[in-house]
Order: structure tokens, then sequence, then C-alpha cells
């Protein structure tokens, strides 16, 4: 069987990446080499997973998931916050403006119950780029940050064994920590062939 660690260095060598694949997954204690943030509330993870398709390991617990809405999408909380449904459409919320990202208050309420994580994380959320993983380590996730023809590239092999299927790539309306974390883990964990593309 071909180590992981092999595999991040395959894709990126022949893909010619700029960043290392990501690989996430869940552990008992935060490694000791990981960056994150100290306290909540200091600003999106996403770039911090970028940082680790930069080379470093990234990791984070249910105390220091910097915003809410990365703590809901990594499965620590059940709930992003009172009045999201007001957030992503229009109306009724104090203190933040409204997205209008989708038509209806009960719309975007029924879209964010469908990203609710089916079941609490328990552990820390470990992100490391692939050619880092021991061979001890498996990812339940792999992120790829890649160009318009990297990303070509990825689709044919999504499809390499199965070319007459129309749903192994998945583009759904969706934040960045959900198209990248949440989305792809519930079809990992499901047993689905797909992937999600997400724009961070």
């Amino acid at each position: 069987m071909i180590k992981t660690s092999k595999i991040g260095e395959v894709f990126k060598q022949k893909l010619a990446m700029q960043y290392s694949p990501v690989g996430f997954y869940f552990a008992d204690k935060k490694p000791e080499e990981a960056m994150g943030f100290n306290e909540p509330g200091n600003g999106c993870i996403v770039p911090l997973i970028l940082a680790s398709a930069k080379g470093k390991t990234v990791a984070f617990d249910e105390n220091s998931t910097s915003w809410e809405c990365s703590a809901f999408h990594l499965g620590y909380k059940d709930w992003i916050f009172t009045g999201i449904e007001y957030f992503l459409s229009h109306g009724g919320l104090i203190g933040r403006g409204c997205e209008r990202f989708v038509k209806t208050p009960r719309l975007a309420k029924r879209y964010v119950e469908s990203l609710r994580p089916q079941e609490k994380t328990r552990g820390v959320a470990v992100f490391r780029p692939l050619e880092k993983f021991s061979d001890s380590e498996k990812p339940e996730v792999v992120i790829f940050f890649a160009n318009a023809d990297q990303l070509s590239a990825l689709v044919y092999l999504l499809y390499f064994d199965a070319p007459e299927e129309e749903n192994r790539l998945v583009a759904r309306f969706a934040s960045a920590c959900g198209s990248i974390i949440t989305l792809p883990l519930r079809y990992a964990r499901s047993g689905e062939k797909k992937s999600g593309l997400g724009t961070p």
C-alpha cells in the first residue's frame, strides 16, 4: 500500500502544485508542532488551513476554533448563532448586517439544518500537509488548493473509474469551511464517492 506521505508528494509533483494537499483528521491531543488560535474570536480558520498547504501543521479544539461558524463546521457546536437564518437572508437581526444570500429566513434555516454535524466532535481537528503524515496517521478528508488547470486534472482523476457518473463533484452553496470540511467529511463518513468544490 502506498504511504499517505508519498501520495502527497506525487500529487504535488505531478500536478506542479504550488501548495501541498492537506489532510484533515481528528486526534486525541494537539500535535506539539501545531499552530492555531489560542482562544476563540480571532478570525476565520481558512487562512490557517492555507498555511497548512504551505507546510505547517494546524490544529483547533472546541475552545480555540475562532469564529462561531468555524466551531459549527468542525462539529463542536450544534448551531452557528441565534438569527443565522436572518443573517443569510434578510430582516430581524440586531447588530449584524444581512447578506441576502438566501431568499427567505425559512429557506436559510432549513439550509443550516442540513449542514448540522451528524455527531458532536470530540478531540482536536488537525490539518497537516499530506507529505508530512506519519504511517499511523490517516486523513478523513484531503483538501487541494488548486488553480484551474490543476482542478481540471483532479476532476479527470475523480471520474477515472466511473466516467459515466454525474455526481462525484458537488458545488453547493456553502461557506469556505462548510465546503472544504463539513460536506466532504459527511460524504466520507457515509461512504459516498463525492468531492466538494469550494472557494476559500
